[in-house]
């Protein structure tokens, strides 16, 4: 119900911005929710492929100039849609993002390198699979440049006050290079760990699903509602039989093998 007829998606029903920006956010959210019952795929395809500028890059909106943000919104949507072959010019685009880098890589033409835009034009570039053509050695460089000595994170330039949004997108960019040991693999079109799009990882297992939680769930309810109680019941029968019986050791022997069987099932081997 959200998506225009010209297949972009507004930020709010009624009277927000519509752009590329936003076809991403779509995107990630039928990813997430495998269900894409919400998104006219074509239309959204077709916009995506308007917004592609002379040069190249691509736009917030058609007509509208190349940037980095953008560009990497269009190629990551299109990546989750598994439509990145409907890029209307992909040697254009490739080699607009190539240009971006001057030392780092700048957001757009005659700008200065900016840490962020490692990871915008970088991912980009990797889910084209043409990141092999990047100076990694000077990108990397950059980006350690713009990290604060003094109370660490990463800034957008170097020697300027660092930011949670710039350090985020300098180590994605870190895990891009591979220049640093110990980064977790990337899901490039999400923007987050493979760890965290729940996709499987060599190492690393898929994070806890809903149908894993509900029985997690039910166990502690178990516990809590039936064989806790019982076993309180249990304890309070044998501390009533105590009185008559003489031997107070066997008591607590009965006691202990009740809560064994409970746990492990009977054994040939229990104290009974």
């Amino acid at each position: 119900h959200m998506q225009n007829a010209d297949g972009s998606f507004p930020a709010i029903p009624i009277g927000g911005e519509s752009d590329m920006r936003f076809i991403f956010c779509a995107a990630a959210i039928c990813t997430m929710l495998d269900d894409w019952n919400g998104m006219d795929v074509e239309s959204a395809v077709q916009y995506i492929r308007d917004s592609q500028s002379y040069d190249g890059g691509i736009g917030l909106a058609p007509g509208l100039e190349a940037h980095g943000g953008p560009t990497y919104c269009a190629v990551a949507a299109l990546a989750l849609m598994g439509r990145l072959s409907a890029i209307r010019d992909l040697p254009g685009l490739v080699s607009w993002c190539l240009a971006r880098q001057v030392s780092g890589m700048q957001g757009r033409t005659n700008k200065p390198p900016d840490s962020c835009y490692t990871f915008w034009i970088g991912a980009t570039l990797h889910l084209l699979e043409f990141d092999d053509l990047l100076d990694h050695d000077a990108l990397h460089q950059f980006c350690l440049q713009c990290q604060c000595p003094e109370i660490g994170g990463f800034s957008k330039f170097p020697d300027t006050y660092p930011d949670l949004l710039h350090t985020y997108y300098s180590l994605c960019g870190f895990s891009l290079m591979k220049k640093e040991p110990g980064f977790l693999p990337l899901d490039w079109a999400l923007g987050i760990t493979k760890r965290a799009s729940g996709r499987q990882v060599e190492g690393h297992g898929p994070p806890i699903s809903l149908q894993d939680e509900k029985r997690t769930l039910a166990f502690f309810l178990f516990l809590f509602l039936f064989l806790f109680p019982v076993l309180l019941l249990v304890r309070l029968l044998l501390g009533l039989l105590q009185p008559f019986n003489k031997d107070l050791g066997l008591v607590h022997k009965c006691h202990i093998a009740l809560i064994l069987s409970f746990l492990h099932g009977p054994s040939q081997n229990s104290i009974l």
